[in-house]
Order: structure tokens, then sequence, then C-alpha cells
């Protein structure tokens, strides 16, 4: 399921969270490059909670 980043409409959970520093917050939002997205998804899916 593609979530929605909470700036359009998205959920405000944690499940819908990621923490960035400013500037890759800010590429985030101003380029909205697809390899960023792929790239940010894949890390947050493959990290090891413990």
């Amino acid at each position: 399921m593609k979530s929605l980043w909470l700036s359009q409409a998205g959920l405000d959970t944690l499940d819908n969270t990621v923490a960035l520093c400013p500037n890759c917050h800010r590429k985030m939002h101003s380029l909205n490059l697809e390899e960023d997205i792929i790239k940010l998804r894949d890390k947050v899916k493959n990290y090891n909670y413990k």
C-alpha cells in the first residue's frame, strides 16, 4: 500500500513518519524524485526494529 505524506493529506501517525535532516526533508518535498522515495522506503522496510 502506498502511503501519503502528511502534506498530501496522509495520516498523522507513527507508521507514516520518517525522521529526516532538514536538508533531506526539503529535498524530498522540493524535488520529489522517485528514486529518493524508493531509496527511503527500502531503508525503512529493511530497518531492524529491536
